[in-house]
């Protein structure tokens, strides 16, 4: 399902502020799913879906750490603060 940028303006008028909060957020959703499931040292031969523990994790079919930390955004799940680095 196709994210609205309008949902995205109401959050926000700077997109470029937006983009770097999903860009943060996107990261420690992506830290914390490597936590929850450790990828295994993988070769070229193997396939891409991994059995840990008897249950299947299939990295192809989650959805993208970018595309939920947008929708969060849009959705306004997020808390964000700018911090000014000029001081």
């Amino acid at each position: 399902m196709p994210i609205s940028l309008d949902k995205l303006h109401k959050q926000s008028d700077d997109i470029y502020k937006l983009c770097l909060v999903a860009a943060k957020r996107a990261k420690q959703i992506n830290k914390l799913r490597i936590a929850k499931y450790p990828m295994p040292d993988a070769r070229e031969e193997q396939e891409e879906t991994i059995y840990l523990d008897e249950e299947e994790v299939n990295w192809d079919e989650m959805e993208k750490p970018t595309t939920i930390a947008i929708k969060e955004i849009a959705e306004g799940q997020t808390e964000y603060e700018m911090r000014d680095t000029e001081e």
